[in-house]
């Protein structure tokens, strides 16, 4: 809840969903017990009846976009009017088969003075703003609301995953100087660059930590189960941390008998997927360069998948930045130390993002609620609500 203009932690609920697949919904039935599940627990923990969320989505059906747009001024005074139509401008027309999930100012220029955070008032013959834009595919964003609106929940705002954690884990100066954040999940890896303050690159990256676990069943002909325990339990990034003595007790599909298996050759599989996951991390700091002048200074690994041992200092050796392993920020309240893991960090970006929103000095509840990404995305509910009773 928001006591004296500052967000505080009431209470959590958490509960397992079979019923994603790489940030799709694939189940929805198993997708609404979940989300009926864990906003129980959370309510129950709080004492309050829960009937708004916002939510987060993930998926490579994400396309992160800059755009700039330049208007006259008219009048020779910048007005409330003016940056509205020169970011109305910037958006330009959204596809049908699109959702627009964020459009946000990185930066004003007044007469070509470039810099600018705060427009109105000034005197400018011209004025233009670079944005970043993130969109969804629409039936991703239609399957998500209509989960929610069959839970008997509303949806106040959807946020891109990486958006989310992103105010999870950065600190103010790592906004400004230049962080790339990549949130490591089961399915993806949800890439955001922030700096100057902003997000001016968003991207997902089709790999996580279910491919490791995937890659481990086949490779040694276990269940995936086994896999997955095998993963969280013995694995490492590198190779060479493993002791050539240490051995695993494996047991294969169809054989009751177990089997003794050199770790190694269990990091051997391992290793190679974790560097793809890096390399393509490595890329993405190449694609958020601005005229080919990397933005991002260092890196923050967070996600269930990056407490993997080794882990960090293997993305300092390939992305050669400076990487740090990252966790929730906390908030007041009575904050459990479960919520301290990198698993958790979306979550609690989820939180961060809506205070930021509603209580930063940019923003109150009205503007937020009138902003025509939230107009869009309201218009977009009723619209599922309505088919749901037709």
């Amino acid at each position: 809840e928001v006591v004296n203009r500052r967000i505080a932690l009431l209470g959590h609920g958490v509960a397992p969903c079979a019923g994603l697949q790489k940030g799709r919904i694939v189940d929805l039935p198993a997708t609404i017990s979940a989300i009926r599940a864990a906003i129980r627990r959370a309510g129950r923990a709080a004492g309050v009846e829960i009937a708004t969320v916002v939510a987060s989505l993930s998926g490579d059906h994400l396309r992160g976009e800059n755009r700039s747009a330049t208007v006259t001024i008219e009048s020779g005074e910048i007005l409330p009017a003016d940056v509205q139509a020169v970011r109305t401008a910037a958006r330009g027309e959204v596809p049908p088969d699109r959702v627009l999930l964020h459009h946000l100012p990185r930066t004003y220029r007044v007469d070509g003075q470039a810099g600018v955070r705060q427009p109105v008032g000034m005197a400018a013959a011209t004025l233009a703003v670079e944005s970043h834009l993130v969109t969804g595919a629409r039936p991703v964003v239609e399957n998500l609301l209509r989960a929610l609106h069959r839970s008997d929940l509303e949806a106040e705002e959807v946020v891109a995953a990486a958006i989310a954690t992103a105010h999870a884990v950065l600190a103010d100066e790592e906004w400004l100087a230049g962080t790339l954040v990549a949130d490591i999940g089961g399915g993806t890896t949800d890439v955001a660059v922030a700096w100057d303050g902003s997000i001016g690159h968003t991207a997902v990256l089709p790999v996580g930590g279910d491919h490791v676990t995937n890659d481990l069943s086949i490779g040694l002909r276990i269940s995936r189960s086994e896999a997955e325990a095998l993963k969280l339990q013995r694995a490492v990034a590198r190779t060479s941390l493993v002791p050539a003595s240490d051995y695993v007790t494996l047991r294969a599909v169809g054989d009751p008998l177990p089997r003794e298996v050199p770790r190694r050759v269990v990091m051997e599989i391992v290793e190679p997927r974790v560097r793809e996951m890096l390399e393509l991390v490595r890329r993405e700091l190449e694609v958020a360069a601005v005229d080919g002048v990397p933005v991002a200074k260092s890196v923050v690994l967070t996600g269930g998948a990056a407490q993997l041992p080794g882990l960090v200092e293997l993305a300092r050796e390939i992305l050669g930045l400076p990487v740090r392993l990252g966790t929730p920020r906390r908030l007041p309240g009575d904050w459990p130390a479960a919520l301290d893991q990198p698993y958790y960090s979306t979550a609690v970006g989820l939180l961060w993002y809506a205070a930021r929103r509603r209580l930063g000095p940019e923003a109150d509840a009205a503007h937020v609620a009138q902003s025509p990404v939230a107009q869009a995305l309201s218009r977009l509910a009723r619209w599922v609500r309505e088919r749901a009773k037709s």
